[in-house]
């Protein structure tokens, strides 16, 4: 048992935590919009934003390995929040992240038939509906609703199910992927890297770096799954064991990114492929068997797809979990399967809200899911700031010190651009602030209105005290 409930159980080791972590970065945003990081600043500018990215997040994913060390429960941002601030902030912190996790499976819900649609196109013919002006076709909804059913299946049958899904879906995304990037860098030239930098017409070459780092801090984030999932770690290995993956799921994808942008540029003069859509896919079109390995770059990328949805749904039924165990959600969503271990109750609220996204359509989430940058810059700041406390309180070494400032000063910047960024766009961009301001006022209204039980007198005893949790999972 935890402070408020049944614990989840599971014997994840850390191949899974990884493919959790690297899965829930990495879908298939990269086969798209890798023409536009090129256009932006060319291959050696986009690879030098995303190494930029990548270090900015790694200091904030230290903080968060440090705090799975610590805490090892399922919920992350919530339960640091909720252990170190008290229960309205981690309530809020509770509210954004649910809503941002539904939205990203709707998302991702709606690609997969997107992705379908590119490999088989006579699949998707017809229009449905169409959701401020965009169509949604009777075979994109079908394939969206099979691929639902398919997670909430996975997980339904317990997390040793769905993890080994996510182990070999990743694995197997990664050994397509490197193996296609390997035969463009090996059948390209050096030379059509060149040049490695460039901006746009006016511009300056920095400027061109800065823009595709704005976008590698945002395309970096999904690490936090391996911390929802640390309550489900094996019984022989310890929290400590598990923390560091949290910043090499980060390094893994920054690499891999950086790998794309890299082999994509090999195979023709890069400022072919500038702004194009799916250049990556057009790239290895130009090699030998290019229509083959194009098709199995689609595939790959739709496979990519799932894993991060099923990383989705993981993530959020775990939060309500840890809420429901802390009083701040209906105790039933603590529910377990008797059989498999598995929260049911949690799993069904989360599959059913992404099934109701996906008859809005992608057109419908995509602003909440561009919110969620300002969301998320928040709850990293915090996460971090409750690390900087708890260490004070426990009298951390002179060293461990240098993390969670870092972590904070990450942040900040993260903050910054987050939101500045819809200011530049204009009055379309005010949309943004008032989606912000609208979704806080829901979560706030939800907590006046939406009576909360009281933690009981462990859970009180957790907020205050030090705490060192490492030492094996629950058995």
């Amino acid at each position: 048992m935890t402070a408020g409930g049944p614990a989840l159980k599971g014997r994840l080791a850390t191949s899974h935590y990884f493919a959790l972590g690297f899965g829930g970065i990495v879908g298939s945003g990269w086969l798209v919009i890798t023409g536009s990081w090129l256009a932006a600043a060319g291959p050696g500018g986009a690879m030098a934003g995303f190494l930029l990215g990548g270090a900015l997040i790694a200091l904030i994913a230290l903080c968060y390995g440090e705090l799975t060390r610590r805490f090892p429960e399922a919920g992350a941002e919530f339960i640091y929040i909720r252990r170190v601030f008290g229960r309205f902030p981690a309530f809020m912190a509770g509210w954004c992240l649910f809503v941002y996790y539904v939205a990203v499976a709707v998302f991702e819900g709606v690609a997969f038939g997107a992705a379908l649609r590119l490999l088989v196109p006579g699949l998707m013919a017809g229009r449905l509906y169409a959701v401020r002006g965009v169509a949604v076709s009777p075979g994109e909804l079908g394939f969206g609703l099979l691929g639902a059913g398919l997670i909430l299946g996975l997980n339904a049958s317990g997390i040793g199910v769905s993890g080994g899904f996510q182990r070999l879906a990743t694995y197997g995304f990664l050994v397509v992927a490197a193996a296609i990037l390997t035969l463009m860098a090996a059948f390209g030239s050096a030379s059509n890297l060149e040049p490695l930098f460039q901006a746009g017409p006016g511009r300056p070459v920095w400027a061109g770096v800065i823009t595709v780092f704005v976008v590698s801090i945002f395309m970096l984030d999904g690490f936090q799954a391996v911390p929802q999932a640390i309550e489900e770690r094996s019984p022989d290995r310890s929290a400590s064991a598990v923390a560091p993956v949290v910043v090499a799921s980060v390094a893994g994808s920054t690499l891999f990114y950086v790998a794309v942008i890299a082999a994509t540029s090999a195979p023709t003069p890069w400022t072919r492929l500038a702004g194009q859509p799916l250049a990556t896919v057009r790239a290895a079109a130009l090699l030998p068997h290019g229509a083959l390995l194009a098709k199995a770059l689609l595939a790959a990328g739709a496979v990519s797809l799932i894993k991060t949805w099923n990383v989705m749904i993981i993530m959020a039924a775990r939060l309500l979990v840890a809420m429901a165990r802390e009083g701040l959600a209906p105790p039933g969503l603590m529910r377990l399967s008797a059989r498999r271990g598995a929260p049911t109750a949690a799993l069904s609220l989360a599959t059913g809200l992404s099934l109701a996204g996906l008859l809005v359509g992608r057109a419908a989430i995509d602003p909440i899911i561009e919110v969620s940058s300002m969301i998320l810059s928040l709850l990293y700041g915090a996460s971090c700031l409750a690390l900087w406390i708890v260490q004070r309180r426990e009298g951390a070494r002179a060293l461990a010190w240098l993390t969670p400032p870092l972590g904070v000063a990450a942040a900040v910047v993260i903050g910054g651009i987050a939101f500045a960024e819809p200011a530049q766009q204009g009055p379309s961009g005010m949309l943004d602030y008032g989606l912000v301001v609208l979704w806080l006022s829901a979560g706030v209204l939800a907590w006046r209105f939406a009576p909360p039980r009281q933690p009981d007198a462990t859970a009180r005893a957790a907020r205050g005290a030090p705490i060192n949790h490492d030492h094996p999972g629950p058995r």
